[in-house]
């Protein structure tokens, strides 16, 4: 996190025990636990409240949409000639509808897509312990899924969600509350030097 320092000038003695004594500035919140939201499909199979259809097409589904390796609901998938992706099937065996949205904090400009061919499960992703596609943090980063394979290290190893600000994490942890997650901005960091943990707000969590 970037801090900003601003040189105050002293003031003479007699001037700052005149001075009235104001609150003490407010500390941000301190996180205690990590919220997960079920973004876009909720385990019963209905949209998330906060999301808002914009656009209905009729596509098809081909393939596990990379990066989303872990989650066997996210696909890649074709209306006319685009290529839509991610996109994210609900928790059923034969869904008629998938949804695809960019990030969860663009609910509103999300994508439906009226399959016209079956999911095909024998090209989904494996699946796995699946822990978020998009993460909000406690320094109010918002972070997700890095595609760039070519990613810069933050803690050692390549990053796994990029993030708002050239920014990028890695290394979530969710062994305890809260989640923390390696941070590093860019162009300066470059391992530990320039990198520290912060606490994971909201993960947003696809079904699987």
């Amino acid at each position: 996190m970037r801090h900003r320092w601003k040189l105050v000038t002293a003031l003479p003695a007699v001037a700052v025990l005149m001075s009235p004594v104001g609150p003490a500035e407010a500390s941000p919140p301190k996180v205690v636990k990590t919220t997960v939201v079920m973004f876009p499909w909720q385990l019963d199979a209905r949209l998330a409240p906060q999301v808002h259809v914009a656009r209905r097409a009729d596509g098809y589904c081909w393939t596990g949409a990379f990066p989303f390796i872990d989650d066997r609901y996210a696909w890649r998938c074709m209306t006319g000639n685009f290529i839509q992706t991610p996109c994210f099937s609900p928790m059923t065996a034969h869904p008629s509808e998938v949804v695809c949205a960019d990030s969860p904090w663009d609910s509103s400009h999300v994508l439906l897509i009226r399959l016209t061919k079956p999911l095909p499960w024998a090209e989904a992703n494996t699946g796995g312990d699946w822990t978020g596609w998009a993460l909000q943090l406690s320094n109010k980063g918002r972070c997700i899924l890095a595609s760039d394979t070519h990613a810069p290290p933050v803690s050692g190893g390549p990053a796994q969600y990029q993030c708002a600000g050239d920014a990028w994490a890695d290394i979530l942890t969710t062994g305890s509350q809260p989640w923390t997650i390696w941070y590093g901005t860019s162009p300066t960091f470059g391992g530990h030097a320039s990198s520290g943990q912060v606490s994971v707000t909201v993960a947003y969590n696809g079904p699987d």
